[in-house]
């Protein structure tokens, strides 16, 4: 029994050891020069911090030798990896031609992000700092008659906990007064009741790149507890996190909490916290993830074109193709000389506006009308 106990211990410790795995690596990164030097070099250095976590990670999924049916799974096993850099020094830098190279050693982590503030830092800032917006209902406001008046005056406490969370991770979070002065009420009811398009667009308005959105209901027990005074609630809270700019759902959470009180509004506010803890904490994660999966693979981006024909937006879709960074286009759809773009690739929309930007067009012009880090818009021009 002993040499189980033991074995056992000693696997357990194995385990731990190879989730979360540290290696040191060299990494080279280009970018074309241009006209800014400055910029070229983040760029370089961002393009080798993506190749310093492929090549780390493919390390530690080669350790570990993980099979299914006989076969290793490295399919795609760089764009969803869990590695993340948790510090990097440049090593060297050098211009040929209108090339930059740099090369850099970096620590490259497979652990758990969220404990690790400064690698948490280095993330936002390989994503330039996006910033959020929470607006989360309560079922308690929402239920009375005047719950537009109360949405316009203050945030409910569920908002207040998820932002405390999110700030104390350094996230960017956008000031809840300014939303309520930016935002209807109406608006925010569509998005609170899980119309992502709704919190893609409040987050726009508001100059967020994400939006958390969701509901927290709270349920009174029929009964106190049994010989006492004590009031039991209990709270569920469900939430989304959106990109503003394409929509798209990058995480989702949910919470639950349950609290006694011989007051029930103190009961009340009791498993709002508890439940909004975790719910604060799971959408953290998710986002944490996309963003690590997101800066050492693809991400997709949104592109809107007006004005444009048939015939162009096939020579676009062709210029695009080639263009560094972009993996995949996809035509989502097309109609009176309109059509929405989904681009796959390894840069945001804002350095693949950049290089449109320098790009010459078989037969048109592109004007630059709205850009975010995840979405473009342009208006085509003869």
């Amino acid at each position: 029994m002993k040499k189980i106990i033991v074995f056992l211990g000693i696997f357990l410790l194995f385990v731990r050891f190879v989730s979360a795995q540290t290696n040191t690596v060299t990494a080279e990164g280009v970018a074309t020069i241009g006209t800014d030097r400055a910029a070229a070099h983040d760029k370089a250095i961002e393009d080798a911090l993506r190749r310093a976590v492929e090549q780390a990670v493919g390390t530690m999924v080669q350790s570990e030798t993980t099979t299914q049916n006989y076969e290793l799974l490295s399919d795609k096993i760089y764009s969803h990896s869990s590695g993340y850099v948790k510090h990097y020094n440049v090593i060297s830098e050098q211009a040929e031609g209108n090339l930059l190279r740099v090369r850099i050693e970096a620590e490259v982590d497979s652990g758990n992000l969220n404990s690790d503030l400064a690698a948490i830092g280095l993330l936002q800032r390989r994503m330039k700092y996006p910033r959020v917006v929470v607006m989360i209902a309560e079922d308690n406001i929402m239920q009375t008659s005047y719950w537009e008046q109360i949405y316009s005056l203050s945030n409910s406490q569920s908002e207040s906990v998820v932002i405390s969370k999110l700030k104390e991770k350094g996230f960017k979070v956008v000031d809840p007064g300014y939303l309520r002065k930016s935002v209807s009420a109406g608006d925010a009811k569509a998005a609170w009741q899980g119309n992502d398009e709704a919190a893609g667009r409040i987050g726009t308005k508001v100059g967020a790149e994400i939006a958390i959105v969701g509901q927290a209901i709270s349920t009174r027990a029929a009964n106190n507890i049994a010989g006492s005074d004590l009031l039991s609630m209990s709270t569920t809270i469900n939430i989304t996190a959106v990109k503003a700019g394409t929509g798209e759902v990058i995480a989702q959470a949910s919470g639950q909490g349950t609290a006694a009180h011989i007051n029930e509004v103190v009961a009340l506010q009791q498993a709002l916290q508890k439940a909004a803890d975790k719910a604060g904490d799971t959408i953290i994660d998710g986002i944490l993830q996309t963003w690590q999966q997101e800066s050492s693979g693809t991400r997709t981006l949104a592109m809107n074109i007006h004005d444009i024909s048939p015939q162009e937006l096939d020579r676009l879709k062709a210029s695009l193709e080639k263009m560094r960074g972009v993996t995949e286009i996809f035509v989502r759809g097309f109609s009176n000389g309109s059509a929405e773009l989904n681009i796959e690739a390894t840069s945001d929309a804002q350095d693949l506006s950049a290089i449109i930007g320098k790009t010459k067009f078989n037969g048109f012009h592109l004007i630059l009308l709205e850009s975010s880090t995840d979405r473009l818009e342009y208006r085509v021009t003869h």
